[in-house]
């Protein structure tokens, strides 16, 4: 069983101090956000055995309080394609994954980040900042993934 979450950073400031988009900050709610993910995630005993995130400093900020806040111990692993890419780039990289790991959590940005999303459920949405969709999925290898193998969803919003 291959269980996947989904998350989308924690709500950002509109600016930073360099004008890059990639350098914006969460602000005060989505810290507060993101501690309630936390929270929820921890509360439901998820086991998280590799977060990997956007390099973007909204996303790696989200996936850092994540990690603190179920007392995770490995490293976040960064990722370019979950700032850059697509939804076939998401794919990729999940394809990729060593078939030891059986969990998984990705922080990345709309509106791709809920196109791959869709690709497990078929629901037409575009993912709130903080929200997060996980989903349990019946097989021992990453690159068996797809939605008919989805055997449950949950997911979470405050």
């Amino acid at each position: 069983m291959k269980t996947l979450f989904f998350i989308r950073h924690a709500q950002a400031k509109y600016n930073s101090p360099s004008g890059k988009d990639i350098d914006r900050e969460i602000d005060p709610t989505g810290y507060v956000k993101a501690q309630l993910l936390a929270n929820e995630l921890k509360r439901n005993n998820f086991d998280i055995q590799r977060i990997i995130s956007s390099p973007a400093k909204r996303a790696l900020q989200t996936a850092k309080i994540l990690k603190e806040g179920l007392s995770i111990s490995h490293e976040i692993s960064l990722e370019k394609s979950l700032y850059f890419g697509n939804r076939d780039d998401y794919l990729k990289l999940l394809y990729a994954l060593p078939d030891e790991l059986n969990s998984v959590m990705i922080v990345g940005h709309n509106p791709t980040i809920s196109d791959v999303v869709w690709e497990f459920n078929r629901e037409i949405f575009m993912m709130k900042t903080s929200q997060m969709h996980m989903f349990q999925i019946d097989t021992d290898l990453w690159t068996d993934i797809n939605i008919s193998k989805t055997v449950s969803h949950f997911s979470f919003l405050q």
